[in-house]
């Protein structure tokens, strides 16, 4: 899983959010009822809707206050990949 993204919408907007920030994994847990380790695991697109939702909303961008709101407006997701191809959250990047 890819820990930034592109939320594309359906008016041409692009933008880009980390979904990997502390306080939206645990936001994750609690309202999901799952471990963030699921997501690596079996993603299901409504968790990374969620999550690229939330971590926007906590960086300010001008999302609908609602989820279902936002999806109605989400047009795509996209992973940023670095220089090399790799999902930003690839493991072998050595960032881990």
């Amino acid at each position: 899983m890819a820990s930034n993204v592109i939320i594309r919408t359906k008016g041409g907007e692009a933008i880009p959010v980390d979904i990997d920030q502390f306080p939206v994994i645990v936001e994750f847990e609690r309202h999901f009822n799952r471990s963030s380790f699921e997501l690596q695991n079996a993603p299901r697109l409504e968790w990374l809707a969620w999550l690229a939702w939330r971590a926007a909303r906590n960086d300010g961008a001008s999302v609908p206050v609602k989820f279902d709101d936002f999806l109605e407006q989400l047009a795509g997701l996209d992973e940023v990949e670095d220089e090399e191809g790799r999902a930003s959250s690839d493991p072998t990047d050595g960032g881990q």
